[in-house]
């Protein structure tokens, strides 16, 4: 299922339960694994530890965020608060213009400013981006 459609279906879902099933855990099942070396494995199930451990998340978009970038964000949120996560979407930078019209069609809290000083023990996660230089803070 595309980002889009899986965005369009939690959007028109919103209020009722979702068909969508997710495992208790963020594990991936051992059978999609088939194709992953070990390193891969070990990093997959370093992620995976460190969703299940901390409860909240702050998904960061890279500058001048694109659809891909957007998507992969409220995706990974709405999979996060099913699971019972905080979660709090930040574009640093402006969004693009595709992007800005997805957010008019499917309304979805973006911040635009996050306090670093403040006490709050977030995992950041930056999606769609190579590295940290892609977010200017």
């Amino acid at each position: 299922m595309s980002f889009l459609l899986y965005l369009k279906k939690i959007c028109k879902n919103k209020q009722k339960s979702r068909e969508l099933e997710l495992e208790n855990d963020f594990h991936i099942q051992e059978n999609t694994t088939y194709f992953l070396d070990e390193k891969q494995k070990k990093t997959i199930e370093k992620i995976n530890d460190i969703l299940s451990k901390n409860d909240s998340f702050v998904l960061f978009v890279h500058k001048n965020a694109d659809p891909d970038s957007l998507c992969s964000a409220i995706v990974l949120s709405s999979i996060l608060k099913e699971k019972g996560k905080k979660t709090k979407i930040v574009a640093l930078e402006k969004i693009n213009n595709q992007s800005k019209r997805i957010i008019d069609y499917y309304p979805y809290p973006i911040s635009y400013q996050y306090d670093y000083m403040g006490k709050n023990k977030d995992v950041f996660i930056l999606v769609d981006a190579p590295d940290s230089t892609c977010i200017n803070p």
